[in-house]
């Protein structure tokens, strides 16, 4: 019988968001040891790890060793003593021998010591098991891909889409790949090439990145191809590899695995002026959806996206929808615990005076928005998503308060988490598909859950911490030159 370990251990690290990530943050999103725990927390849901375990489901000839999940809310450098807790913890689950590794890691993880977590995590448990023991990663599609990662990992799987609703689908490519390995019938070599280009934060849905996307899964259909992946990166991560991987994994050869990495990587960067973003102003937003005839609109604050680092306490948005007196919007979940618990103790049904946000980072984000406010209802925050992108998976925005704020309904939670689900709403009493304008804080995630009431769905920038416009953030660590940092670079 082969035994085979399953570990989680993720963060989409924003260098520029204010703080650090500590337990406390892991704790408020996934922090749980052993099987029971783990299958417990992620029951019914779809992700990477449910998809590792799932694949083994009816196979009697592997003993899985479910060892840890931590995941924490992208945001601020990971605590390097929570990292060095983490990673021994896996060092000594590893004290017992095991036939192969399966982790669900990021990509994109920097703690307050080491730019490269994950290649850091993945050297030490290689240093301590060998070479001659398997280790299969899946990765966020926003991974940084280092040498470090590539030299220590057998395969490296990422998914393909954002939104990312394939997570399930890679962590059983991830499991496929790593039973064929340990049973001999496959033996995975790998390829690679960073280029010297940094993205935005593009979604997958549509044009060119779409075309790329689909030419990576014609790719990856060869004869001969175990998997094949465009890492798009994390430009927030203010670190030397900063930038757009191309990797390639095929069945025992190598010459094959350089030619395609090549190639595609050739693909990529000939097309890097067709991957713009174009966003709108709040304003803008704001003019469209008034100008409407179809509701709901749907004006995405991505610069203020959790998911991407952002604080999600910035009320820039809030004001210019008070501002323009717009009626029958819904704004959600605003970061705020004292807000909260204010409208808490306050009680259903009464008015309060609230400073509503800006108390993170009210140097980038301009401060709080002072009103008075209606409270509607006070929920514990919880839902299970119904929508592709994490389906099932039970999210948590900790006690959760909806006010009346003139027009505007505003959802404020005590946890920070990203708005991608539909559940959100309908869970404090509201329906989405009745609403005129819903602003979630989210970049693209909530595009498919949201699509199930509207195609009228458009990108705002604000002033926040996690902003989709490259020119907004100082990247002085990166490699240079870079596209498009730097006008003059040869590929």
């Amino acid at each position: 019988m082969k035994k085979i370990l399953i570990a989680q251990f993720k963060h989409e690290t924003n260098t520029f968001s204010p703080g650090i990530t500590d337990l406390a943050a892991y704790e408020a999103r996934n922090a749980v040891f052993g099987e029971a725990a783990i299958r417990a927390r992620f029951k019914g849901a779809k992700n990477e790890t449910t998809g590792l375990m799932d694949y083994f489901a009816e196979n009697r000839d592997v003993e899985l060793l479910p060892v840890l999940a931590f995941d924490a809310m992208p945001g601020p450098r990971v605590d390097h003593d929570v990292f060095n807790m983490v990673k021994q913890k896996l060092l000594e689950a590893l004290d017992t021998p095991v036939d192969g590794i399966l982790l669900s890691l990021h990509g994109a993880m920097v703690t307050t010591k080491v730019e490269d977590g994950e290649g850091t995590l993945l050297e030490a448990i290689r240093q301590k098991v060998g070479f001659g023991i398997p280790i299969m990663v899946t990765l966020d599609l926003h991974a940084m891909i280092t040498q470090k990662m590539v030299d220590n990992a057998t395969a490296l799987f990422a998914c393909d889409y954002y939104p990312h609703t394939d997570m399930y689908e890679t962590g059983l490519r991830a499991a496929e790949c790593m039973e064929k390995t340990l049973l001999g019938q496959v033996r995975p070599v790998m390829a690679w090439r960073k280029l010297p280009l940094i993205i935005a934060c593009t979604a997958t849905l549509d044009g060119t990145m779409k075309q790329l996307t689909d030419r990576f899964q014609a790719i990856r259909a060869m004869p001969g191809v175990l998997n094949a992946n465009l890492a798009h990166g994390f430009f927030r991560a203010n670190i030397h590899d900063q930038g757009v991987a191309v990797l390639v994994v095929t069945d025992g050869d190598a010459q094959r695995a350089e030619d395609l990495a090549e190639a595609y990587a050739r693909e990529v960067w000939n097309a890097r002026g067709e991957l713009s973003y174009e966003p709108l102003t709040a304003d803008e937003a704001i003019d469209v959806a008034l100008r409407s005839d179809r509701f709901p609109v749907v004006l995405a604050d991505v610069a203020d996206n959790p998911g991407g680092g952002g604080t999600s306490d910035a009320v820039y948005f809030l004001q210019r929808l008070l501002d323009r007196k717009v009626e029958g919007a819904v704004m959600g979940a605003i970061f705020d615990p004292e807000t909260t618990e204010q409208a808490a103790k306050a009680g259903v049904g009464a008015w309060i005076d609230v400073r509503i946000g800006g108390k993170l980072a009210p140097e980038v984000t301009g401060g709080p928005v002072e009103c008075r406010a209606y409270v509607k209802a006070i929920t514990d925050g919880k839902y299970h998503n119904s929508g592709p992108m994490f389906h099932g998976l039970l999210m948590d925005h900790g006690k959760l308060a909806v006010l009346q704020v003139e027009g505007v309904t505003v959802l404020v939670g005590s946890i920070r988490a990203q708005a991608w689900d539909l559940e959100l709403y309908r869970s404090c009493g509201i329906l989405p598909e009745r609403q005129k304008i819903i602003v979630p804080k989210s970049a693209h995630h909530y595009r498919g859950s949201y699509s199930e009431v509207t195609d009228r769905m458009f990108s705002v920038e604000t002033p926040a911490a996690a902003s989709q416009l490259l020119q907004n953030f100082d990247l002085d660590k990166c490699r240079r030159p870079i596209y498009p940092l730097d006008e003059e670079v040869v590929f």
